[in-house]
């Protein structure tokens, strides 16, 4: 219910799950997690509806109108049969993965934080079975990591928890060096 305890995670991933169970304080948490700084993915493909159900539009990178199958040509690395998300991009959003002219990899940068949307469930065969999920999973978390990293200083305090690319231990890290250096303050050990 609350985007502090959120925090704690570097990304947040929601696929295959339905999303509009979620009260109303949990949908503001996402949306409150991703306007302080968080990092947020989304799976859709087939399970899109139950997936984006109950996540806010403001923050997804993507208008969804439906679902196709990619032709193995067009899919990613020629898997044959993948159910992709069709739609439109939203203000501000970028696709940087695309197949035949349709976004696989959508992202959009929502205050501090940003929302990257795969247009496919990474649930679902092939992307399930697909020996290049694990390489395209450890891009998301790279492009995640350092997004925000680049165009902010290394504390920030326009932000509750320093930068919005640096993992929750740097972050941390930051805030004790920063705090260390006021006089007088005595403070207790992070452990």
């Amino acid at each position: 219910d609350s985007a502090i305890l959120l925090r704690a995670f570097d990304l947040l991933v929601i696929d295959d799950f339905a999303t509009d169970t979620l009260t109303a304080a949990q949908r503001s948490a996402i949306t409150d997690y991703v306007q302080n700084g968080g990092e947020v993915l989304l799976g859709t493909g087939a399970s899109w509806r139950k997936t984006l159900g109950g996540v806010s539009p403001d923050i997804l990178p993507m208008q969804i109108a439906g679902t196709t199958v990619l032709t193995p040509s067009a899919a990613l690395e020629m898997l044959p049969g993948v159910e992709v998300v069709t739609g439109t991009l939203n203000g501000g959003a970028r696709a940087w993965l695309s197949g035949a002219n349709q976004p696989l990899l959508a992202e959009r940068f929502v205050g501090g934080g940003s929302v990257t949307l795969a247009a496919f469930d990474w649930n679902q065969n092939p992307i399930a079975s697909w020996s290049g999920a694990t390489v395209l999973l450890r891009q998301i978390l790279v492009s995640t990591a350092f997004s925000g990293a680049s165009s902010q200083s290394p504390v920030n305090f326009g932000t509750p928890f320093g930068s919005s690319g640096a993992s929750i231990s740097e972050r941390s890290n930051n805030l004790s060096q920063a705090l260390g250096n006021l006089p007088a303050l005595d403070l207790p050990s992070l452990v």
